[in-house]
This record gives C-alpha cells, sequence and structure tokens, in this order.
C-alpha cells in the first residue's frame, strides 16, 4: 500500500505480534535505513527488502525460520548480518548482489543453503561452526570460511560439554567435577553470546569456578542431585538468571557464586545444612535482593538473616513439628524421609498435615511402633512415596 511513496521512507518499525513479513513489502524503499523488526516475526517474504541500497544493517530475531528467495538482493548497503539458530532455510539469491557484504555469521549449523544465496557478494567471508552446512557452502562456492569454534569438548577430567546453537543450550555430562577456570577462559564464556540455557546432567559433582561467569543470556540451568558444590563466581554476571533451584545433594555454595546476577529473583536451597559462603556474605553480592527459599531452622535462613546478606527469606515449611497430642514428625530432604514418633493417635485438626507443601519430595515414610492410627489424607499426593512401614498397632 506505501509503493507509490516507498523512496520516502527512511525508517520501520514493526510492532510485536506480526508474525510475517511479506512478500515485496519494502522492496524498492531505497532510502530505508533503519528496520525494527519484532521476536513475534517467523517469516520474512520474497524480495522484501530487495533494493533497500541505504540499509546498512539488520536484526534478525531469533524466532525467524526461513529467509525467502531474494530477501535482501541488492542491499548494498549492507556491510554484515547475523542469521540466528532459529533459521533453517535460507533460499535462492537471498543476500544477491549485497556488494559491501563483508561478513555473515550463521549460527545454526544444520540451516539448509540453497544455491546462490550469495550471488556477487564479492567481499563476503562466512562465520559459522565447522563442519556445519555453511561450512560446506563457504568450500564448495571458494567463499573464504572462520569457524566460530567447537560444538563440543572436555571440561573436566571425566565431564564433557555439547553445544547446540539452533537452541541455545549447553549440555554437561560425565562423572565428576567440572574443572576450575579463570575468567573469561571456561567453554561457557567462549559461547556466552549464544548460550541461553544450560542442562547438568547426573553425574557430575562439582560446578567450577567462573564456568557460567559473564553469560549474560543464561536464563535457565538445570543442577542435578549429583552435584555437591558450586564454586566461586560459577554464576557471576548472569543476569539474564531469574529462578535458580540448588538441590539436596549440594552441601557448599562458595562466595560470590551469583554475584551481580541482577535479575535473579529467587533461590531455593534444599538442603538444610548446605553451607552458604564461608564465613562471608557476598555470595548474591550485587543481586537485587531475590527471595531465598529454604527449611525454617536451616542454613538458608540463617544466612538471610545476616545484614549483609542481600537476601530475603521464605520458608518452605518446618522439618520438624507435632501431628498429635504424644506424636512429633522429622523430615530430611536429603534421603526423603518422614519419620514419626511417639504414642497414640495422628492428629492435627485444624492445622492440616503438616508436611503437604513438601509431600512431593516424601519418599520413605517410617511409622513409629507406638502410634495407633494415621490421619485423614496425612500421605495424600505424595506421588514419589515408594516405601511405608506401618506398625501392627495401627
Amino acid at each position: 500500500p506505501w509503493y507509490s511513496y516507498c523512496t520516502t521512507i527512511t525508517s520501520v518499525d514493526i510492532k510485536s505480534g506480526v508474525t510475517w513479513i511479506g512478500d515485496y513489502a519494502f522492496a524498492d524503499c531505497t532510502n530505508l535505513t533503519s528496520v525494527s523488526i519484532p521476536d513475534s516475526v517467523t517469516q520474512i517474504g520474497i524480495s522484501a527488502f530487495e533494493g533497500c541500497r541505504s540499509l546498512s544493517s539488520i536484526t534478525i530475531p531469533d524466532g525467524v525460520m526461513s529467509i525467502a528467495g531474494s530477501t535482501f538482493t541488492n542491499c548494498t548497503g549492507l556491510t554484515s548480518v547475523d542469521i540466528p539458530g532459529s533459521v533453517t532455510v535460507i533460499y535462492a539469491y537471498a543476500f544477491e548482489g549485497c556488494s559491501n557484504l563483508a561478513s555473515v555469521t550463521i549460527n545454526n549449523p544444520e540451516t539448509t543453503i540453497a544455491n546462490m544465496v550469495f550471488y556477487n557478494c564479492p567481499s563476503l567471508t562466512i562465520h559459522g561452526w565447522p563442519g556445519s552446512t555453511a561450512e560446506t557452502y563457504a568450500n564448495n562456492n571458494t567463499i573464504p570460511f572462520v569457524s566460530m569454534g567447537s560444538l563440543s569438548g572436555t571440561c573436566g577430567p571425566n565431564v564433557t560439554w555439547d553445544f547446540d546453537p539452533a537452541t541455545g543450550t549447553m549440555t554437561i555430562s560425565g562423572t565428576g567435577i567440572i574443572t576450575n577456570y579463570a575468567p573469561n577462559f571456561s567453554p561457557a564464556y567462549g559461547l556466552r553470546s549464544l548460550l541461553t540455557s544450560a542442562v547438568i546432567e547426573d553425574g557430575v559433582t562439582t560446578i567450577g569456578t567462573y564456568f557460567f561467569c559473564d553469560c549474560a543470556k543464561l536464563s535457565s540451568v538445570s543442577i542435578p542431585n549429583s552435584v555437591d558444590a558450586i564454586r566461586r563466581d560459577a554464576f557471576g554476571r548472569c543476569t539474564s538468571l531469574t529462578s535458580v533451584t540448588i538441590p539436596t545433594s549440594v552441601t557448599y555454595i562458595e562466595s560470590h557464586a551469583f554475584e551481580d546476577c541482577t535479575g535473579l529473583t529467587s533461590v531455593t536451597v534444599m538442603n538444610p545444612s548446605c553451607h552458604i559462603g564461608y564465613n562471608s556474605y557476598d555470595v548474591f553480592e550485587g543481586c537485587n535482593r531475590p527471595v531465598l527459599r529454604g527449611w525454617s531452622g536451616s542454613t538458608a535462613e540463617t544466612y538471610a538473616g545476616h545484614s549483609e546478606s542481600n537476601v530475603t527469606f521464605v520458608s518452605l515449611g518446618n522439618l520438624t513439628g507435632s501431628c498429635g497430642a504424644n506424636l512429633t514428625y522429622s523430615f530430611n530432604p536429603v534421603t526423603g524421609e518422614l519419620t514419626i514418633e511417639g504414642t497414640g493417635p495422628m492428629s492435627y485438626a485444624g492445622v492440616g498435615v503438616p508436611w503437604f507443601n513438601y509431600n512431593t519430595l516424601i519418599k520413605i515414610v517410617d511409622i513409629g511402633d507406638k502410634v495407633t492410627s494415621i490421619g485423614s489424607c496425612a500421605f495424600y499426593g505424595c506421588r514419589n512415596l515408594l516405601n511405608i512401614t506401618i506398625p501392627d498397632k495401627v
């Protein structure tokens, strides 16, 4: 609809919610210098920006799945383009005649690149992963290729890492420790501009110093119940990280482990005896006072109670208490065992089942031999319960 005056358009702001930029949408907008494309866009149509010779840069959002034929043909002002991992196919002549295009980065190692995509781009160098379709395309078309680094490697004596640039996920597997690194030398740091999530598999025992430090785009991490220590600055300045659950296996979190994680709002420490810091209160230094969740009476509560802790404590519940006139209970979150001791019937009228808030953590129930009855709905919802001992007097 704007073709009759397209040469007067100098900037385009496409609002969030638009999913497709249509064929020839901005073709021949010769004075167009800037375009804002929202994350909602998944497709860019044929010749959408053909002939936009004043366009010097373009940001293709992560979410675009394909770049159609001749999309940027004769965009002679373009000098560099970063093609995100979400793009699975680039069709023929997409960048034909971009005579000043010097650098294209293709983040997905499996992106299908059609013939003639970069026809008549005499200054071009392609950046991609070793063994990728980008490298094959560059070699077949005599285009200089620069490797972006490895997609896998070792990060401990018996621990390896693999990175999927299409999803931004690093998977760490094996047994034993992740090596301690100096600042700016870990494999994760080398991938910091692409790394958005990390999956640490069962068997890994320690997250080494500075491993994820300065990975500003890292927004999620999965820590298994085999990790026993999180070392100094392991997650320092991971500013996109919003929440972390630290499992019961972790017994030690070193100083500055989450320093300057300004987006962090919630940290859950499942081990009631976990050492947090070492006579210091700087584990969360520089954060915006996240909520620290832990058990009542735990080291997490003690840590949060210090004036320099920079966290606010919220209880996960009581690990001990009464569940009858002469009955007490205790729960060990490390083993998942709930022990009920004393004499007489179980009762908790008016207060509810005392362990209900963490019933999914209960794996074993040991009821003492002098208990005479089990209360209503006592173990309702304990979906991970594996074993229960019921005495003869019940």
